[in-house]
């Protein structure tokens, strides 16, 4: 028996009243994984997916490894605050608490980018286990004390395993967003798609650093940006 072997499938099937025509609706099915032995000793890994169908289109609503791992369509998003943040030992953002208003609202921690000088702060993680190791998107959650103008946020990244040491970030992605008003929350469009750079499994500690491109001709908002987290979908 072979790798991605189908062992065997359920169908779930219905017709329209006063038709004999049965149309499958959704699905489950089992496949032998990679890197199998043989079935008598036990040494096959198998999968099961699901799948759904809206209209005529059917497509796969989440796989379950053999380890028992869940990879599903949805979106997840990890909230990482400010304050898991460490501003850069070189031109690091500078940290501090904000309180946006005394008596309604609470003290946020804020990180504090320059409008001249490139400003850097860094964070890490260990992703869930239902992370597949695919691309990642970035929102950023800041605020100013003015408004008006335009700031470009830039994320980069590098996973590091078990007896590697960092060597350096992968390609940045970015996001550019504007100032909405004067002490008010802006959330900032996703970044495009980003691969973290040298490993991508769920065991990694995976470094990440925030920057304000200030040299770009997008980033116009004259006055200090506070990052106040970022929001993380995987």
């Amino acid at each position: 028996m072979g790798d991605n072997h189908r062992l065997g499938v359920i169908e779930f099937k219905g017709a329209d009243d006063g038709s004999h025509s049965l149309v499958r609706g959704a699905r489950i099915e089992a496949n032998t994984g990679a890197g199998t032995t043989s079935w008598e000793n036990g040494g096959y890994d198998t999968d099961l997916e699901f799948y759904t169908s809206l209209s005529s289109t059917e497509s796969i609503a989440f796989h379950i490894g053999a380890s028992g791992g869940v990879t599903s369509v949805n979106k997840r998003t990890l909230w990482v605050p400010a304050a898991s943040f460490t501003p850069a030992g070189t031109n690091g953002a500078d940290k501090e608490a904000v309180q946006y208003h005394a008596t309604d609202a609470g003290t946020l921690d804020k990180l504090s980018f320059d409008k001249d000088t490139g400003q850097f702060a860094d964070f890490s993680l260990v992703m869930p286990e239902q992370w597949n190791g695919g691309t990642l998107k970035i929102k950023f959650y800041w605020s100013s004390a003015t408004s008006g103008g335009g700031v470009v946020w830039a994320l980069k990244s590098r996973g590091i395993g078990n007896g590697e040491s960092f060597t350096g970030w992968g390609t940045a992605v970015t996001s550019t967003d504007t100032s909405t008003g004067a002490n008010t929350l802006n959330i900032s469009p996703s970044t495009a798609a980003m691969t973290v750079a040298n490993r991508t499994d769920n065991t990694a500690l995976i470094f990440f650093r925030a920057e304000r491109r200030v040299g770009d001709a997008a980033d116009d908002h004259d006055d200090d940006a506070r990052l106040v987290g970022v929001n993380v979908e995987y």
